[in-house]
């Protein structure tokens, strides 16, 4: 195969990393038990970076505020930027794919996490 193209796995569960440059990651998450909407158990705040979502597959919904006060049904097609210093949660159906764009290096070590379930 050409060396020009590079072609990526992206059937992991949950969450995965893809592919990094130059300062910027992608991933994608797939379903994952955990990430059924009554089972997502953490919200989560990014203090360096925005995180971009794009929807690919299936049903998913975005769960914005520390206390989840805001529900987004994510639409194929669109793409969804939370910006940083948001709290966000994700949910998903079993067939559901989101592709996620953020700054390399975000982490536990830049981010907050609260578990509420």
């Amino acid at each position: 195969m050409d060396k020009s193209v590079e072609i990526f796995d992206v059937e992991s569960e949950a969450f995965s990393p893809v592919h990094s440059f130059e300062g910027w990651t992608v991933g994608v998450i797939n379903f994952a038990d955990r990430l059924k909407e009554e089972n997502v158990a953490k919200v989560e705040c990014h203090l360096q970076t925005d995180e971009f979502f794009i929807p690919v597959l299936g049903k998913s919904v975005l769960h914005i505020g520390r206390n989840r006060e805001q529900r987004i049904e994510l639409e194929i097609g669109k793409a969804y930027n939370v910006k940083k210093g948001v709290w966000h949660a994700v949910s998903m159906s079993e067939d559901a794919k989101i592709f996620v764009v953020e700054n390399s290096g975000t982490g536990i070590d830049n981010s907050e996490i609260i578990f509420d379930r």
